[in-house]
């Protein structure tokens, strides 16, 4: 059984992540931290209007999400992204470093009934999150 489920992840192809977020500096280390440790094929968009964009062509099986982001926020992405028939099954996750209450303590991780992550966060953090919300939501791609 294991030995299959390796051959299994070496034949896939790699999960595809789009990530938006307005910070250029943290996209390029999170996308190298997914690639490289997780095995992810990551995409990163710098707005909330260049990531719709590249939801058809890139076709993720993953949205990460910055939440507070100038000219269109994530919150304003995800509803977009729901109320797209092809697309409104493809989960999302939310990153900030202001959660909605303003206490990270009291906060219970989650936004808009999807999974939030606080920043800062390592990157097995992130792959726990992410693999949590593909597993749930099965092969949508």
């Amino acid at each position: 059984m294991i030995q299959d489920e390796a051959e299994h992840r070496m034949t896939a192809r790699p999960k595809r992540i789009l990530l938006v977020d307005d910070d250029v500096a943290l996209t390029r280390l999170f996308r190298r931290n997914l690639e490289d440790e997780a095995g992810y094929e990551v995409r990163i968009e710098n707005s909330g209007c260049a990531g719709l964009a590249a939801l058809r062509e890139f076709n993720p099986d993953l949205i990460v999400l910055d939440v507070v982001m100038p000219g269109m926020t994530g919150r304003e992405m995800a509803a977009v992204v729901g109320a797209d028939p092809d697309r409104a099954k493809t989960p999302i996750i939310f990153m900030t470093a202001v959660p909605p209450d303003g206490s990270p303590e009291s906060w219970d991780a989650e936004l808009d009934g999807r999974p939030c992550m606080i920043k800062p966060f390592g990157t097995s953090k992130a792959v726990a999150a992410i693999e949590s919300a593909l597993a749930r939501h099965g092969d949508v791609v």
